[in-house]
C-alpha cells in the first residue's frame, strides 16, 4: 500500500534521562538552556509550556557535535 513511517518520540528532559542511563538532566537542561546558539533548538517542541525532546533529532544533534555537549573535544579519542 504506502510507506509506513514511524512516529516520532517525544520526551521530557526526565523522561529522556530515565530511558538513557548516560545522560544527566543536568547537562541536558546546560543544553538547552543555549539551544538557539548550540543548535539543539531543531530538536525542541513545546507542547503548551511542557518542553519535549524530539529523540531521534537529539541522537542527530549529537552525532554532528561529535557527541560533545561542550563543543570541545579534547581528551576524547580520535
Amino acid at each position: 500500500m504506502g510507506e509506513t513511517t514511524s512516529a516520532p518520540v517525544f520526551l521530557t528532559v526526565a523522561q529522556f534521562c530515565e530511558k538513557h542511563a548516560w545522560a544527566r538532566a543536568g547537562g541536558l537542561r546546560h543544553a538547552l538552556f543555549y539551544r538557539a546558539s548550540n543548535g539543539l533548538d531543531r530538536a525542541v517542541v513545546f507542547f503548551g509550556r511542557r518542553l519535549l525532546l524530539d529523540e531521534t533529532a537529539v541522537f542527530q544533534w549529537l552525532r554532528e557535535r561529535g557527541g560533545s555537549l561542550s563543543g570541545s573535544t579534547a581528551g576524547r579519542p580520535a
